[in-house]
C-alpha cells in the first residue's frame, strides 16, 4: 500500500511530523527514483540534513549544488558551529529590514550561541524602546542570557515588563525565585512546570525520541534545578557526581550539553 504514495509525499508528511530520519529516507528514495539533481531538491536535501544536525551532509550537498543560495551557506555556518559569521549576514540583513522579526530571532540565537550574552541584553533593551511588538518572541534570549550571566537584577526586570508564556520565562521565574530566597514560590512554580511540560507527553509525542526530545530535555532541566535546589552544602561533591552522570547520559549531543551546564 505504501509503494502506491509517492516517496515525496511521504517525505513531507514525515517533515510535517517530525520524524526527519524518515522523511530523508523517503526523500532520497524519491532523488534516487527522478535522478534528480537540480538545485530546489537538493536545497530541500538539505533542510532536512539540517533537522538530525549532520553538518557535514549539509556542506556535501552544497558541494553538488550549481548555485549554493545565501541562506544555505547560513545554515552551513550555524550547523558548522561557525556562529560569527552567520552573525555577520544577519546583521547586514537587519539593516534593510530592521523589522523582520525571524532575522532578530537568528541574530539572538547567534549571540547566544557564541556567548556574547552582553551585546544580546544589550541588543534587547535596545529593541524595547523602538520595536515592542517583536519583545514577546525575543524574550526567552534575553531571560537565558540574563541567568547565564547572573544579571539577576536584569532578569527580573525583563520578566516583569514582557509577560510571556514560554517555558524559557517560568524557568527564569523559578531561577529569580531561589536567588530571592523566596523557596516557597519557586517549588510552586517549577511543580506547575512540571505537569505543563509533562501534559506534552502526548501519546502521539512519544512514537520516538525524536519526537519527544525537546520536551524530555525540559523535563531534565527542572529535575537538575530540583536537585541543586535540595542539595546541603556537605552535599555538593556527591550532587556534583550525580550531575555528571546525568549529563554523559546526552551523549555527544553539546548543544543540549551546554544548555544544561
Amino acid at each position: 500500500m505504501l509503494e502506491m504514495i509517492p516517496p515525496e509525499l511521504l517525505s513531507q508528511r514525515a517533515i510535517e511530523c517530525k520524524s526527519y530520519a524518515r522523511a530523508l529516507f523517503h526523500w532520497e528514495q524519491y532523488m534516487r527514483k527522478t535522478k534528480s539533481r537540480n538545485d530546489d531538491d537538493l536545497a530541500r536535501l538539505q533542510e532536512i540534513y539540517a533537522q538530525i544536525d549532520e553538518p557535514d551532509g549539509i556542506e556535501g550537498i552544497s558541494a553538488q549544488m550549481h548555485v549554493v543560495s545565501t541562506e544555505g551557506r547560513v545554515l552551513e555556518h550555524k550547523k558548522a558551529g561557525r556562529w560569527h559569521a552567520a552573525q555577520n549576514w544577519y546583521q547586514m540583513n537587519l539593516v534593510e529590514q530592521p523589522a523582520n522579526v525571524d532575522l532578530q530571532k537568528n541574530l539572538m540565537e547567534c549571540l547566544k550561541e557564541s556567548g556574547q550574552h552582553d551585546l544580546l541584553l544589550d541588543r534587547f533593551a535596545g529593541l524595547r524602546e523602538r520595536a515592542a511588538s517583536t519583545l514577546p518572541q525575543l524574550t526567552p534570549y534575553a531571560v537565558e542570557a540574563a541567568w547565564s550571566t547572573f544579571r539577576w537584577d536584569e532578569l527580573s526586570s525583563v520578566l516583569g515588563k514582557n509577560s510571556t508564556e514560554d517555558f524559557t520565562s517560568h524557568l527564569g521565574q523559578v531561577m529569580l525565585g531561589f536567588h530571592q530566597k523566596d523557596d516557597m514560590k519557586a517549588q510552586e512554580l517549577m511543580l506547575e512546570l512540571y505537569k505543563t511540560t509533562a501534559a506534552e507527553l502526548t501519546p502521539n509525542a512519544i512514537t520516538s525520541l525524536q519526537n519527544c526530545h525537546d520536551t524530555l530535555l525540559r523535563l531534565q532541566v527542572l529535575d537538575d534545578i530540583r536537585i541543586l535546589s535540595s542539595t546541603a552544602i556537605d552535599g555538593r561533591a556527591a550532587t556534583s557526581s550525580i550531575l555528571d552522570k546525568r549529563l554523559d547520559i546526552l551523549g555527544s549531543n553539546v548543544q543540549d550539553k551546554q544548555y544544561l551546564l
